[in-house]
């Protein structure tokens, strides 16, 4: 049985003491690892929705971090987001009372900036609680 139609990212979490820098290596590294999704996967699923790296911090500038996920847009048809674990923590804390909401977020709107933020969650539980498309419990 196939899983239903949602939210399909991979990952890489980088554990870096001065912060991660975002090369052109890593930009190969991250689209090889897409390339291999698709080749496996590709038939079964549908596209990845996004490619997140983690990281306590990142060396460059969001600025720059943008350029950077634009060029592998561009090279994979993906959506690179960059996720510092501080935001991560408050992404989790955000749903955290009301797990049912994780579902109802639209996690492709919130990864598809270059730089994932918590109030981009935020903004996504306001919408559906406002819209009445899920409860709080």
């Amino acid at each position: 049985m196939l899983p239903s139609r949602g939210f399909y990212a991979l990952y890489d979490v980088k554990a870096y003491s001065n912060g991660y820098p975002v090369t052109k290596d890593s930009l190969r590294q991250f689209g090889s690892y897409v390339e291999d999704f698709s080749k496996k996967y590709g038939g079964y699923l549908q596209r990845l929705n996004s490619f997140l790296v983690v990281s306590g911090r990142f060396v460059q500038s969001d600025k720059a971090l943008g350029e950077r996920s634009r060029e592998f847009i561009a090279e994979h048809q993906t959506p690179l987001s960059f996720v510092t674990t501080d935001a991560l923590g408050e992404m989790i804390e955000i749903l955290s009372g009301t797990p049912i909401l994780r579902r109802a977020v639209n996690w492709s709107r919130v990864f598809s900036d270059p730089v994932a933020r918590p109030s981009l969650v935020r903004s996504e539980v306001d919408k559906v609680l406002r819209d009445k498309t899920v409860g709080r419990g």
